[in-house]
Parts: C-alpha cells; sequence; structure tokens
C-alpha cells in the first residue's frame, strides 16, 4: 500500500507522525511519500499545494493530512489545499463516523456516521468584496449530480452498515432554492431504498438535539 502524507501546518506536525507510527504497527508494509502543502509550504514556495505533491495524491489515491494553517484574511496567492485536493481527486464526501467512549464525560447511546458533502456549498470558494471594502458575498452552489452521487453513497453505507435510518439535514426553510433542491433530490435517491427510514432536520435542530 502506498501512502501520501502531509503534516501540513501547525498541529500536523504533531499528530502525524504519531499516527504513521501507528499505522506501520498494524501495516508495516505501507509505503509512505512524505509531501508539503499549507501556508509554511505557500510562504517557503509561492505555492500552497506544489505541483509534485498533487501529481502523486492523484497516482497513489490515498493522502493523510494534517493541518493547513489557513488565515483568516485574504493572501494574494493563497488558496486551501485541502479543498484544492478534495476537487482534484474528487472526494467529494467527508465520512465520519461517531461513537460514544465508556468515559463518564461520554452521551451514552451515540452511534451516528455523518456524511457530508465536500465539494459544494460554500466550499467553493467564490467570494467578492465590493471596491468601497464595506459588502461582500459569498457563492453558495448546489447541483442535483453532486447531491445525487452523496444521498446514493450515504443510502449505500447505511446499507452495508445495516443501520435502519438517514437523516437528511438542511436549511430549506430559509433557502429553498439550494438547500431545497438538496432536499429535493436527496428525498429522490430515499425512494431507491423503501428498506431504510427516512427523516429529515433542519439544521438549528440538529444542533440543538446535539447540545
Amino acid at each position: 500500500m502506498d501512502l501520501c502524507v502531509i503534516e501540513g501546518d501547525g498541529v500536523g506536525y504533531e499528530v502525524i507522525p504519531a499516527a504513521v507510527r501507528v499505522l506501520k504497527a498494524l501495516l508495516p508494509e505501507v509505503k509512505i511519500h512524505p509531501l508539503r502543502a499549507g501556508f509554511e509550504t505557500f510562504r517557503a514556495t509561492g505555492t500552497p499545494l506544489p505541483p509534485e505533491t498533487l501529481t502523486l495524491a492523484q497516482e497513489v489515491r490515498a493522502v493523510l493530512f494534517g493541518a493547513a494553517d489557513s488565515p483568516s484574511f485574504p493572501v494574494d496567492g493563497y488558496y486551501s489545499p485541502i479543498i484544492a485536493l478534495r476537487r482534484h481527486l474528487n472526494t467529494y464526501a467527508s465520512v465520519r463516523p461517531t461513537r460514544f467512549l465508556p468515559v463518564i464525560a461520554a452521551r451514552q447511546g451515540v452511534d451516528l456516521v455523518v456524511v457530508r458533502e465536500n465539494t459544494e456549498d460554500l466550499y467553493v470558494v467564490n467570494e467578492q468584496t465590493e471596491a468601497d471594502g464595506n459588502t461582500s458575498t459569498a457563492q453558495k452552489v448546489i447541483t442535483r449530480a453532486a447531491t445525487e452521487r452523496v444521498s446514493r453513497l450515504t443510502y449505500e453505507l447505511a446499507r452495508q452498515a445495516d443501520r435502519d435510518q438517514v437523516t437528511i439535514v438542511h436549511k430549506a426553510n430559509i433557502l429553498p432554492q439550494s438547500d431545497g433542491l438538496f432536499r429535493r433530490v436527496a428525498l429522490e435517491i430515499a425512494e431507491a431504498y423503501p428498506d431504510i427510514e427516512t427523516d429529515e432536520l433542519l439544521v438549528g435542530q440538529l444542533a440543538l438535539k446535539s447540545g
């Protein structure tokens, strides 16, 4: 197995070497390819995602990425290397299994998988600021194609894990065009999986239930 490893910035220098040690203990035959990306790489080379990093990541198709220290202000020429990698590798779904741990502070019974579309919505990163500096806008993009594929993946994962429920989370009450399209398409995909119960929540309701 080949694996591209990018420490990136900040905490990446701590967590990635530790993760690699664990991985090698479990999978001694893994071949590690150390690569560079992130804000420090941008300051050193002029690009946050060097061509050699992108080329090898596309060839290997497996990347362990630590962290990118993206500044909270505009920097000419800088862009998020993580988002760029997602687009180039077409990693359109963020899949995050979550289970409670047997510790005092844990909420008992938590066992869920969160699946998030990873390439659209505000992650298209299309922002503009008016010349007077007083107004900024950000484009939010939802397409049928991206919604169909992430919804289908979600239901397939649910089937594989013998789960009997999928919850569609959105904000269609306030964004009936964009989130409304996401909701409608996700519900269309749900019809192909009658063995799985489907419900929906507004994102604020989900946050309340999770608090």
